[in-house]
């Protein structure tokens, strides 16, 4: 593994890039047997100056997974924001140009490499150069770290390839369904925990996706939380209940899902301005 410390900027055909102080990287090179070429991975560590400029290869693909911080791509004459979660692709056929966002910096790791095979993948999968909100924090990890490691070359090269292929499926089933699909989805989810108790990472699960990015992708499309969400919908649901029935503010507590009676009281006077009993006194 190499460390680049506070390189000067280096161009070659392909490749302008001011390295940041910090940035771990590791060639991979075998016999010429494997698939996959020319592999190039390493993390970048935050750095305000940031910036990365390539040119198109028709060679090298580029995968990267942003782990902190926020930055701006643009791509085929459009600028993308880049945030915590992020991944995205960069076709050996297309350019691109990014940079980190000055106060609070990318941290990102990535892997460069040639593949003719890779090709066929992407095409079959319908991927292309882009952004994409994927749970593959993961499989880049791995892959990083089982090019620091001293194992065989070949079961280093095909465990690699292994979570090449899971970051290439999982990108592909973020876009299957569009965005309101998906947020469809999580709200049915939501919906019928409401009188049960059901975890964020739970339905995270079921959809493949991460805790984090469906926090973030609900708040895109709805401007509020998951939390938010639920929580209203709970609280409509009690006032409707102590308008309409005799049930207690215990009861009603219980039924949907709240710690205790207290805690649901003062949510309900905070989101409402009424107390549980004020409400049902009212016409």
């Amino acid at each position: 593994m190499r460390n680049i410390t506070n390189a000067p900027e280096t161009k070659t055909q392909d490749l302008t890039v001011l390295y940041p102080d910090h940035e771990d990287a590791v060639r991979l090179i075998h016999d010429g047997s494997f698939p996959i070429e020319n592999i190039l991975i390493g993390i970048t560590h935050p750095y305000s100056s940031y910036r990365v400029s390539r040119v198109a290869t028709n060679k090298y693909y580029v995968f990267e997974h942003i782990l902190e911080g926020k930055g701006e791509i643009y791509i085929n004459g459009k600028w993308y924001t880049l945030s915590q979660g992020d991944t995205f692709l960069i076709n050996k056929r297309d350019s691109h140009h990014y940079h980190s966002n000055k106060t609070d910096p990318l941290k990102k790791i990535w892997i460069s490499f040639a593949s003719d095979y890779v090709d066929k993948m992407l095409e079959a999968y319908q991927i292309s150069t882009g952004v994409y909100q994927a749970d593959t924090k993961n499989d880049f990890l791995t892959i990083f770290n089982l090019s620091t490691k001293n194992v065989p070359p070949q079961t280093k090269f095909f465990a690699i390839a292994e979570h090449l292929h899971s970051i290439i499926t999982k990108l592909a089933s973020s876009v299957v369904a569009p965005a309101n699909d998906v947020i469809s989805v999580i709200k049915n989810e939501l919906e019928t925990s409401i009188y049960s108790k059901t975890t964020l990472s739970e339905i995270a699960s079921k959809l493949f996706m991460s805790k984090c990015n469906l926090i973030r992708l609900f708040k895109k499309e709805t401007g509020d939380t998951p939390y938010q969400f639920l929580l209203t919908k709970k609280l409509k649901i009690a006032q409707t209940l102590l308008k309409t029935t005799t049930m207690s503010v215990k009861n009603i507590s219980d039924l949907l899902c709240f710690s205790d009676e207290h805690y649901f009281s003062f949510l309900f006077k905070s989101k409402t301005g009424q107390t549980p009993s004020q409400c049902r006194l009212t016409p």
